[in-house]
């Protein structure tokens, strides 16, 4: 259940964070997410609710759909060519 909690308040504050970059277009939307990301540590409250680093969820929530997403758009005859058989 805190899973599902943290991932609830960093999916707001990244929702929030993509709102304010969208009013505010002359600051890139990265300095706006690192700068949610830093009032939601400061903040004891929310601080708290997200859970300390994991590296097996990390690498289930964010790893592995980038790399099905990115083997999805390779073609398929590109692999094929950079395959070697010995």
């Amino acid at each position: 259940m805190s899973l599902m909690l943290s991932s609830f308040v960093i999916l707001i504050t990244v929702a929030i964070s993509d709102i304010l970059a969208k009013i505010v277009p002359r600051i890139s939307s990265t300095y706006v997410n690192l700068f949610a990301g830093i009032i939601l540590g400061i903040i004891p409250f929310t601080n708290h609710l997200i859970l300390d680093f994991n590296d097996g969820i990390f690498m289930m929530l964010i790893i592995a759909p980038l790399l099905f997403f990115e083997g999805q758009s390779t073609p398929v005859l590109l692999v094929k060519n950079k395959i070697t058989w010995s």
